[in-house]
């Protein structure tokens, strides 16, 4: 799995069967509340299933007031 995170502008690749969304942010240590993860621009859930050949891109979300 290609993984490219924005914030860090960074590109790590996994390999992996299959996992949830969230499971993969607890893998990789990032807060899934400041994160958005897409897949080919879609948004995903935290229950979503990613797979070995996906290519996701890790998004922060940035806020203000």
């Amino acid at each position: 799995m290609k993984i490219i995170i924005e914030k860090s502008n960074e590109t790590k690749n996994i390999d992996i069967n299959q996992i949830k969304v969230d499971d993969l942010l607890k893998k990789l240590n990032i807060n899934p509340v400041t994160v958005i993860v897409t897949k080919k621009g879609n948004a995903l859930t935290d229950n979503s299933i990613l797979k070995n050949k996906d290519i996701i891109r890790i998004i922060s979300v940035v806020s203000g007031g």
